[in-house]
Parts: C-alpha cells; structure tokens; sequence
C-alpha cells in the first residue's frame, strides 16, 4: 500500500523539478508550434470581438445574441 501511494504522489523534489522545467521548456514548445497558427488567432479575435458596454472587449459567441 505504500508503495501504490508512492506512485501517486511522487517525491516533492522531482514534482518541483517537473515544474520548473514545464515552466522553462513551455515557451518554446508554444513559439515553434503557435508560430504558424498566429495570423489565424489574430484575424479570429479580430472577427468575434465584440464591445460590451457593461463589460468591454468580449467574444462575441459569450454574448449569446441568438437574434
């Protein structure tokens, strides 16, 4: 049972080294992956961008305007 509880929760150190290498390493991954996809992200916000007096910039598809 012990050894099953390792398992699941591992070792503080090596759970905090996991971390910080995801928070170093993530970046890169998103510049070298995203890169092509940028224009499309630009031009979807640019599209379904909508100002909401009461709230400011929103998606257009969380105002539920169904008319």
């Amino acid at each position: 049972m012990h050894t099953h509880f390792k398992e699941l929760f591992p070792i503080k150190a090596i759970a905090s080294a996991t971390e910080l290498a995801s928070v170093v390493l993530m970046p890169f991954i998103l510049w070298f992956s995203l890169s092509p996809c940028a224009p499309a992200f630009v031009d979807f916000f640019h599209k379904f961008t909508l100002n909401v007096d009461e709230l400011g910039y929103v998606c257009s598809f969380s105002v539920f305007d169904l008319q």
